[in-house]
């Protein structure tokens, strides 16, 4: 599958610096203009999605997996 892997401009008041949508989530071109910057990333799921970024050296500065929030757009097919 493929997902949009959303990094904030800033930090929400959530606390979340990443967002994961679905591919071709309504959002992400709003999102977009307002800075953010939007990657197609693919893995199995969207936690399959955090634990590679997580691999990819993001444990190591010190990010966890709840700077990620998972949008509602991959679970209910908007």
């Amino acid at each position: 599958m493929q997902f949009h892997l959303v990094s904030l401009n800033n930090e929400m008041p959530t606390g979340e610096r990443w967002q994961i949508h679905k591919l071709n989530c309504r959002d992400i071109e709003k999102m977009v203009k307002r800075g953010d910057r939007a990657d197609i990333v693919s893995a199995e799921s969207p936690e399959e999605l955090i634990e590679a970024e997580l691999a990819n050296e993001l444990s190591e500065m010190g990010w966890t997996a709840e700077d990620f929030r998972i949008m509602p757009c991959c679970r209910d097919g908007r």
